[in-house]
């Protein structure tokens, strides 16, 4: 009972950090920045989107895909076939005209 009680404990204190990221100096980038998805990554942050949005900046906007983890927690089986497709440069930009 008391490992469910602390196994239920350390889920719900990853599901709140993972929400509340951006507002931490750690985060390390600007939240408006950054688009909540959750799964299979917690996030896909446009570094430097909201420059070039307001007109700030006119440069590319690097793409980082980020996700929050607490304690000794690591990457899944999938995270990190991403981490290695994006390390492999398998990144693309499509336009899908409907």
């Amino acid at each position: 009972r008391e490992d469910a009680l602390a196994k239920s404990r350390a889920v719900l204190k990853g599901a709140l950090a993972e929400q509340l990221a951006p507002i931490f100096k750690i985060f390390g980038y600007n939240p408006s920045d950054a688009r909540f998805i959750g799964d299979p990554v917690d996030y896909v942050i446009f570094d430097g989107y909201t420059k070039v949005k307001e007109r700030i900046e006119d440069v590319p906007i690097t793409i980082v895909l980020a996700d929050i983890k607490t304690g000794e927690a690591g990457l899944t089986y999938e995270q990190r076939r991403i981490k290695q497709g994006t390390e492999e440069g398998l990144v693309e930009f499509k336009i899908i005209r409907m």
